[in-house]
């Protein structure tokens, strides 16, 4: 895998850009090997950031049921009479859970489902990415966070 995997190899491409002259300013650099630090032990998650950019993001997206919640669930016969209620129905599925549990109603049963029925679905990054088991869209918005912080010291150190 490509990428600076530590703050020495970082230093080095920087070092061998100067050289062509490719770099900022030395303040700038200065920022962004110790404020920044977007290698593989540094702050603001961006070395995750970095490494996505540069594998394929497509690759497998693993979708989760987190939670499945109603208040109440009315059982209809076929001809739409009440024939039962399920009350507080609340089935939480955990990442390493390998079963789940189900509700199902054959024909000619229907459902009505009272008070805010959810479902929550996630979507986590695959084994062997970066952000490996994290929720994308968890992961996106605090690197949305990070990357603006990284702005704002590169704004400030120039």
């Amino acid at each position: 895998m490509r990428g600076w995997l530590s703050r020495q190899s970082l230093e080095g491409s920087i070092n061998g850009h100067k050289k062509l002259r490719l770099t900022p300013t030395d303040a700038v650099i200065t920022a962004i090997i110790e404020l920044i630090q977007p290698y593989m032990s540094g702050k603001l998650g961006l070395y995750g950031l970095h490494t996505l950019d540069i594998t394929d993001k497509h690759h497998v997206l693993i979708p989760t049921v987190q939670e499945i919640a109603a208040n109440r669930i009315d059982i209809l016969n076929q001809h739409g009479q009440p024939v039962g209620t399920i009350k507080g129905l609340h089935i939480t599925l955990h990442k390493d859970n390998k079963t789940g549990s189900f509700v199902k109603l054959d024909p000619p049963f229907g459902a009505v489902l009272h008070g805010d029925p959810k479902a929550a679905f996630d979507i986590t990054f695959a084994k062997g990415q970066p952000f490996e088991g994290e929720s994308i869209l968890k992961a996106m918005k605090s690197l949305k966070t990070n990357v603006i912080e990284a702005l704002n010291v590169l704004l400030r150190s120039a």
